[in-house]
């Protein structure tokens, strides 16, 4: 029997069906044991099944038309599962299968969706897979979870483009946020980044040579470069920025509300440079383990700053509660208990070969007004002196 047309009506024996059929109208299969109510074998194949042997199709073969697309038939399981409130009940756990064709301009696109309905309860999409290859998770359009095709442009591209993506952003890359990963095969190179509602993205790009490197949009907000290859461990470089007051580095140290332990030295910054380094042979004119270099201020229109510092230390430390300090520093400068400290307050350094000693260059410009609530001290052609608030004007050691 190659076709059947199979009438309303019950049977109590399964019909078997061999070859194409057409049945009309609802098919209601109910099985009489575990073993199933209803199989399709498919014989034949081949030693390679290709998308032309199809063993079940459901199918939609209505036209679609600006913005009416035609959704194919959902493939429906169904089972009950109890519910512990208010005496117990029991209560239907539905899933669905559907294609959801998608309108597009040179051809439409598509989406395997697979929904979720408990208790009767309207069906909501628990995972979406497009034709373009986007797994999501969560409500139309998914969250874009996306295992991945690799990217290969150097330069990070628009959020959701070749990533792996958590979150819940819309198909054009905006929405409630997210954050998502990306791996460029041709850079070798790694991209974390987030997304907001204010902001398009937010990605750091990692490298051999550059740790990261964010972003706002195609703008460089801050680079963090380093490693063997750049000869530089850590560079931290703030870009041109037009408005507002940005700082480059900001570290807060937290408060310790519950003790430390006694008589243990706290050190909320340490600068580590005890290290020895050591140079191929030869003359090294000059080498500075820290160096501040202070910036030029500028402003659009004729302006006056009060006071320009390059470094400022704010005081010495405070004594808080149950605290005395018998001695409080602003700034130590120790010797290493050696009496090799030596200090130079000037451009070229000229210690008289003393060790343990402070040098002071000779005055730009010697002070010509007095000082209000003190004195300055200056070296004036090798003498050092001092003046007062009063205008006097004292040499303390001469040339």
């Amino acid at each position: 029997m190659q076709a059947h047309g199979i009438g309303v009506g019950a049977y109590s024996v399964a019909p078997n069906i061999i070859g194409p059929a057409t049945i009309t109208g609802t098919l209601d299969v109910t099985g009489a044991t575990s073993t199933g109510a209803l199989t399709t074998t498919v014989l034949a194949i081949g030693a390679v099944s290709t998308n032309a042997v199809v063993g079940n199709l459901l199918v939609n073969t209505t036209a679609a038309a600006a913005g009416a697309q035609q959704y194919s038939p959902a493939h429906r399981l169904s089972g009950r599962g109890w519910s512990t409130d208010a005496g117990g009940a029991s209560m239907s756990v539905d899933w669905l299968t559907q294609c959801q064709p998608v309108q597009g301009t040179a051809a439409p696109t598509g989406r395997l969706v697979v929904l979720a309905s408990v208790n009767g309860a309207a069906y909501a999409a628990v995972t979406t897979t497009t034709s373009a290859g986007w797994f999501g998770v969560g409500t139309v359009p998914a969250g874009r979870t996306h295992v991945i095709s690799e990217a290969t442009t150097s330069t990070p591209t628009a959020f959701g483009a070749d990533h792996l993506v958590v979150g819940r952003p819309t198909a054009s890359g905006t929405g409630s946020g997210g954050v998502f990963l990306q791996y460029n095969s041709t850079a070798d190179e790694g991209l974390i980044g987030s997304l907001s509602p204010a902001v398009a993205w937010r990605p750091l790009k990692f490298s051999a040579s550059a740790w990261a490197f964010n972003y706002t949009g195609s703008t460089t907000v801050v680079a963090i470069a380093g490693g063997p290859s750049s000869g530089v461990n850590l560079t931290i470089t703030q870009p041109t920025t037009a408005t507002g007051a940005p700082s480059v580095l900001v570290a807060t140290a937290g408060v310790n509300a519950t003790g430390y332990t006694a008589s243990t030295e706290v050190t909320d910054y340490n600068l580590n440079a005890s290290a020895t380094k050591t140079w191929a042979t030869g003359a090294l004119a000059l080498t500075r383990t820290m160096r501040v270099q202070a910036p030029t201020l500028a402003f659009a229109g004729a302006s006056t700053c009060t006071l320009a510092v390059t470094a400022a230390i704010s005081g010495s430390p405070t004594a808080g509660a149950n605290a005395t300090l018998t001695t409080a520093l602003a700034l130590h400068v120790a010797d290493g208990g050696a009496g090799g400290c030596n200090t130079y307050f000037g451009a070229t350094p000229s210690m008289g070969s003393g060790v343990g000693v402070v040098g002071l260059a000779d005055a730009g410009t010697v002070p010509t007004t007095n000082p209000a609530g003190g004195g300055v001290l200056y070296s004036e052609a090798g003498a050092l002196k001092w003046r007062g608030s009063s205008g006097t004007v004292t040499t303390l050691g001469i040339a």
